[in-house]
């Protein structure tokens, strides 16, 4: 029986461990998580929802050193976008966190509306469309209304598509900055039960 160089022995046993290195970090790089529960606990963050969201798009962006990811994911007729901003500071996150408040509050000041020629009024949203506001466990909210296109500053009843609630949380110990949209129908709405859902995002 004719021996096998050891030289070629040795290249062969490289390419074994090379070729399962490789099909091991290709099955970790291609895993994606079957729902928005198991994928937020591989960043450190709790959702213990009752319901099983199932993802339907996951987009990841770089900005300098913070990595941003838009998640939209729906349980029967309830729809769930989520930014998740990695690598946040706590001040940052703070400021973040301000900003899209105003932003939101912004939308329901009274504004001038205008017409051809030079005739203008202010309109301004009634009260019972105005973002109702509070902070529960640490997460800051709002529920308000919103339009088909899941856009807020609704303020007849024939715009409204759904009932909205927003969330704000931020996880210092893995430097993780999330907001959470969630969208029911308003006939489904119920305030007691479904700030429970939001608020059982949780930091880990």
């Amino acid at each position: 029986m004719r021996k096998i160089p050891k030289s070629l022995v040795f290249i062969g046993i490289v390419f074994l461990v090379g070729s399962a290195v490789f099909l091991v970090g290709k099955i970790q790089s291609t895993f994606v998580a079957s729902n928005l529960k198991e994928y937020l606990e591989t960043k450190g963050v709790l959702f213990q929802e009752t319901q099983s969201f199932s993802i339907n798009k996951i987009k990841t962006t770089q900005i300098i050193d913070l990595k941003v990811t838009k998640i939209s994911a729906k349980h029967e007729n309830i729809i769930a976008r989520i930014e998740l901003v990695e690598n946040m500071e706590e001040r940052e996150a703070q400021l973040y966190t301000e900003d899209k408040k105003a932003s939101i509050e912004s939308i329901f000041l009274p504004g001038p509306a205008h017409y051809p020629g030079i005739i203008t009024r202010n309109v301004e949203c009634p009260d019972e469309f105005h973002p109702v506001r509070g902070i529960r466990d640490g997460v800051s909210y709002y529920i308000l209304y919103a339009s088909e296109r899941f856009s807020y500053g609704v303020c007849s009843l024939d715009e409204v598509k759904y009932k909205s609630l927003i969330g704000f949380l931020y996880c210092p110990k893995n430097d993780v900055f999330i907001e959470m949209k969630l969208f029911f129908p308003p006939e489904i709405f119920v305030e007691s039960r479904d700030l429970g859902l939001l608020h059982s995002l949780r930091c880990g």
